[in-house]
């Protein structure tokens, strides 16, 4: 049985689909990455999401060294409607990619079995400063 899933989001970009320095939170904290919980979850479903950075806006040259994978066991979601989690570490994860965007796809198992995969989503990301230099680190 395969189930329908939908695309993640990124609860921190703005609305034009960017994270930036002043995004909140900032990208240098955190880039958040939601998956909305569907009716077809149980508890105890495994869902696994993959992200990577590119150098350009759409999502076409990955950013070498930016892919990261996340593993998350469902527990009880009676009153959750979506898990979110953290794309990390800053370092690798985020800051190499410096002006480009970053995307993120799930799957979830259940027992093992592979019951559905979502539809890629990617956001616009950019670290650069009017001035100079990237997103300020020590804040």
């Amino acid at each position: 049985m395969m189930i329908e899933l939908t695309a993640a989001t990124f609860p921190s970009a703005d609305r034009f689909n960017y994270i930036n320095c002043t995004s909140e939170p900032s990208p240098v904290k955190a880039v958040p990455v939601r998956i909305e919980i569907q009716p077809d979850m149980v508890s105890g479903d495994v869902i696994e999401l993959q992200t990577r950075g590119f150098s350009d806006s759409d999502g076409t040259q990955p950013v070498p060294g930016t892919q990261t994978s996340f593993v998350h066991v469902l527990g009880s979601i009676d009153a959750r409607k979506f898990v979110e989690l953290i794309i990390r570490p800053y370092a690798t994860a985020i800051k190499p990619i410096k002006s480009g965007s970053l995307d993120a796809k799930y799957s979830v198992k259940r027992k093992g079995d592979l019951i559905g995969t979502s539809k890629r989503a990617l956001v616009k990301l950019d670290l650069k400063m009017p001035g100079g230099g990237t997103c300020p680190e020590g804040q």
